[in-house]
């Protein structure tokens, strides 16, 4: 009896030592994953959040160029109608200059 329970014990000892190789396996896998997890929180914080600080920034700067480029647009939209003005007024004065001549 003594000698089936001392190789019952042997057993649960080699088992025990299984499971606690198997445990300090996990633990060493989990330590890794917490690593490459602490790595991605990095980037993510360091390198994608500026990027997108950056494309924001990016995006404001050419939203205030395209409403410089409505004010431009509406400034040369008014410019052509002077212009379409004072051509017809020019075109006017000049038929009146060529009727002033032909009447005297």
């Amino acid at each position: 009896r003594i000698t089936s329970i001392d190789e019952r014990v042997t057993a649960m000892d080699e088992r025990i030592t299984s499971i606690d190789e198997r445990v300090t396996a996990m633990d060493q896998r989990i330590a890794s994953i917490d690593q490459r997890v602490t790595k991605i929180e990095i980037t993510q914080e360091q390198v994608i959040n500026k990027n997108i600080q950056l494309l924001i920034e990016s995006q404001q700067g050419m939203s205030e160029k395209f409403k410089m480029l409505d004010n431009l647009a509406a400034t040369v939209a008014d410019i052509q109608i002077t212009v379409n003005a004072m051509e017809a007024v020019t075109r006017q004065n000049c038929a009146d200059i060529k009727q002033l001549r032909i009447a005297k």
